[in-house]
């Protein structure tokens, strides 16, 4: 069977071909993103494919990487495919994010790419990576010598959703390395080389330079091919015992609403929603809670109860920092020997449990400040003017000299700041300073210029073309008749869609705060950003903003 018949096989198996046939694809010009590109290009008319090659250039490898780029605008144009190049910095988005630019680089990327895909018309499409057999071998190992569980060791799924409902296919899969080079030689295609991949700076590139050859030669000619098998094999399960978790979990938990519970022989009312919890002069709002009944999960298995632990801590937490040692302390609050009361937090996560009584309530908590007395007496909608400046007099990143904190209460604090290209320093406008002075001005104006360039990602700043706003902004909730412009045409969504495609749960969706200019949100805090007001190569201000939350009645 030729390589691509094979893969319009497996691509079929696994439902790859998304409904509106938009298809991102990453190309970072090595074999397999050649290869990957050059099949669904082959296959285009066929099945009917709108093909857009996003390739992401890091800021790490200099003149080889530009020398990549080059390369990859070469081979769209021979090939007919639109092609969007983009430059981050995955250092400075490593330092910004505090890990490492092994973990920086994709996060940036597949971050790129679905905003590509909304380019495109539509985030429900696919976006289509290059990785095969032997990566997902080494995604196995890689897990299991740090210790994982049954989906860490289910290595690369041929298919997974984002949060954004779009697809990550993986087409190559079922194909080894050895064969997509092969295939591209019969072909006459070249490809480039990753000189980093070579080295031993990363846990992967050992992993895979030193390891999997040893085991191909000592241990087993089949061994990377094996390993492939046995991490679709525990895919498969791990697909299982999330099926038997949510049915467990169907039978112990507790319906959210009201709920009566005996308490020192009184009957009493909590209202989810409306309950506050007060621990270390630190209020707790907005909380999103899960309560289980105990009874019923001692009556399930001891992994299905560890897993129902797992399972909710994920669904109520941020779960990047979930570790084994937390599910298994949680887990010990569902023993017979637990007091009621009890209560472990793990901040890390932004979680609560607690053992009350006969329940296991886990909350979701976000801290916030408290308000003044002056503040409850205010407006609940702020408005701030555009023409009024509010003065950051540096040219430093990423804190201002003077900010502007605007109180909105039941809302929070929003700090605004202005950045202006290239603003004058004090080391630029005293010349008898010296030269020490001068060349620190021109280090402080440059770092704004590599501000505009590679926007930071935080969850609650954001950062928007201050030009564009030719009208006064206010910070609300929703309101009838919102939109957001989701590409960069100036396409129209209405809020609630937006909020329903974010996977925003309908029940707080009146509550989160959002930036608008009257009907037209900027932002909605905590999620995305319109497309209208981001930051580009010709943003000359910007408009930094910041929200620090707050409580919402």
């Amino acid at each position: 069977m030729d390589l691509t018949e094979k893969i319009l096989f497996y691509m079929k198996r696994y439902h790859m071909i998304p409904e509106n046939k938009n298809i991102v694809v990453g190309l970072s010009g090595g074999a397999d993103s050649v290869c990957l590109l050059y099949v669904l290009v082959a296959l285009r008319k066929k099945l009917g494919l709108q093909l857009c090659a996003v390739h992401v250039h890091h800021g790490l490898r200099g003149v080889e990487a530009d020398a990549d780029e080059a390369y990859v605008r070469d081979i769209c144009r021979a090939w007919d495919v639109p092609l969007k190049a983009m430059r981050i910095d995955a250092a400075l988005l490593a330092k910004q994010w505090g890990i490492g630019c092994e973990e920086a680089g994709p996060r940036a990327r597949y971050e790129i790419f679905e905003e590509c895909l909304q380019e495109m018309g539509d985030c429900h499409g696919a976006i289509a990576v290059a990785h095969h057999r032997d990566d997902c071998a080494e995604t196995l190992l890689f897990h299991m010598f740090r210790g994982t569980g049954l989906d860490g060791m289910a290595g690369i799924r041929p298919v997974r959703k984002t949060e954004r409902e779009s697809m990550i296919i993986r087409p190559l899969l079922e194909t080894g390395k050895t064969e997509i080079e092969s295939f591209l030689q019969e072909k006459g295609i070249s490809w480039r080389i990753d000189s980093t991949n070579t080295g031993e700076d990363y846990t992967r590139n050992r992993i895979r330079n030193r390891v999997l050859p040893y085991a191909e030669k000592e241990i087993c000619s089949g061994a990377g091919a094996h390993l492939a098998k046995e991490a679709q094999l525990l895919a498969e399960t791990a697909d299982f015992v999330r099926s038997c978790t949510r049915q467990a979990l169907e039978r112990c938990r507790v319906e959210a609403g009201a709920l009566k519970t005996n308490v020192c022989g009184r009957e009493r009312v909590e209202h989810v929603g409306r309950k506050k919890v007060t621990a270390e002069h630190t209020r707790y709002d907005k909380q999103t809670i899960i309560k289980l009944n105990i009874e019923l999960l001692q009556q399930e298995d001891i992994f299905l109860q560890k897993q129902c632990v797992r399972e909710c801590l994920l669904e109520i937490g941020t779960g990047r920092d979930l570790t084994a040692a937390h599910i298994e302390a949680v887990w010990h609050l569902v023993g017979t020997d637990c007091q009621s009361g009890r209560k472990l937090r793990i901040p890390a996560c932004q979680i609560e449990v607690e053992r009350q009584f006969r329940l296991l309530v886990f909350r979701r908590l976000e801290r916030q400040q408290d308000a003044s007395p002056e503040q409850q007496d205010a407006s609940s909608e702020l408005r701030f003017d555009r023409g009024r400046q509010v003065g950051l007099q540096t040219a430093e990143l990423p804190l201002p000299e003077h900010s502007s904190e605007l109180h909105v209460p039941g809302m929070g604090v929003v700090s605004v700041r202005y950045l202006q290209r290239d603003e004058p320093t004090a080391g630029e406008k005293n010349t008898a300073a010296g030269e020490k002075n001068t060349a620190a001005g021109e280090e402080s104006g440059a770092a704004v210029s590599a501000f505009l360039k590679n926007i930071p990602q935080k969850k609650y700043t954001k950062w928007f073309d201050y030009d564009k706003i030719n009208c006064e902004l206010s910070v609300r909730t929703r309101r009838s008749g919102d939109y957001m412009i989701v590409n960069q045409s100036g396409g129209r969504k209405k809020l609630t869609r937006c909020m329903i495609d974010d996977k925003i749960p309908g029940e707080i969706r009146q509550e989160i705060p959002l930036v608008a200019a009257k009907d037209e949100i900027l932002w909605i805090v905590g999620g995305r950003i319109s497309e209208r007001y981001k930051i580009t190569s010709q943003t000359e201000k910007v408009l930094e903003i910041t929200y620090q939350g707050g409580s919402i009645e």
